[in-house]
C-alpha cells in the first residue's frame, strides 16, 4: 500500500482488481505497508489466531472475516445482533449507517473506556468486520486512512463449506515467526 493509493474494496481474492503484493493470512490478505505494526489475535487456551490488527499511525484495525451464505448479504444483521448483544451487556452501542453500511459505535466494551466503531463489508459468501479504535474514532485524516487499509483487505473464502458467521481460517505465512511476526 503506497502513500495516497485509493482502493475500491475490501476485495474477494477471485477478483482481479485486487491489489497483487499481499501477505497471505489464509482467508486475510493483507498488502505490506511499512507504517503498519500487524499483530496476530490468538484466543487464550487454544492458541487459534482469532484475527489481525494493524496499528497504524496510532489507530487499531483488528480484522476478521466470517462465512456467510450464498443467497443473502448478512453484516447488517450482524451488526444489529452485536450491538443488542453489547446493550444487553450494560455497553452504550448504538447503530448507524457509515461508508460501508451498517455500523456499531460503542463507548467502551466490557469494562474497557475505550471507544470502538464495528465496520463490516458484505462479500461473495463472506462478510469482514473490523474494528477500529484510536484517533480514527475521531480525527478525520486517521478516519480515512483507517478506511482505505480496510478497503485494501483481500478475503480469500476458499471452497470447503463453513456454516454462516463461523469465523473463517487465519493462518500464519511461511516466515512470518522468522521475520518477527508471532502471535
Amino acid at each position: 500500500m503506497t502513500s495516497g493509493e485509493i482502493y475500491t474494496g475490501p476485495y474477494d481474492s477471485s477478483d482481479s482488481s485486487s491489489p497483487a503484493d499481499v501477505i497471505d493470512f489464509g482467508s486475510l490478505h493483507i498488502p505490506p505497508d511499512s507504517r503498519f505494526g500487524l499483530r496476530v489475535d490468538v484466543e487464550e487456551g487454544t492458541d487459534r489466531i482469532v484475527g489481525l490488527t494493524i496499528d497504524v499511525e496510532g489507530s487499531s484495525l483488528q480484522l476478521q472475516a466470517f462465512a456467510a451464505p450464498k443467497s443473502e448479504p448478512i453484516w447488517h444483521d450482524v451488526a444489529k445482533d452485536l450491538a443488542d448483544s453489547l446493550l444487553a451487556q450494560g455497553v452504550e452501542a448504538r447503530t448507524q449507517i457509515g461508508i460501508f453500511g451498517a455500523e456499531v459505535l460503542t463507548s467502551g466494551v466490557l469494562g474497557e473506556h475505550k471507544p470502538l466503531r464495528f465496520i463490516g463489508f458484505d462479500g461473495p459468501r463472506w462478510f469482514l468486520r473490523g474494528t477500529v479504535s484510536g484517533p480514527a474514532l475521531t480525527e478525520p485524516e486517521s478516519t480515512l486512512l483507517i478506511e482505505n487499509v480496510f478497503r485494501s483487505i483481500v478475503v480469500h473464502r476458499g471452497d470447503d463449506p463453513v456454516p454462516p458467521r463461523a469465523l473463517l481460517a487465519i493462518t500464519m505465512p511461511p516466515g512470518a515467526i522468522a521475520a518477527g511476526l508471532r502471535p
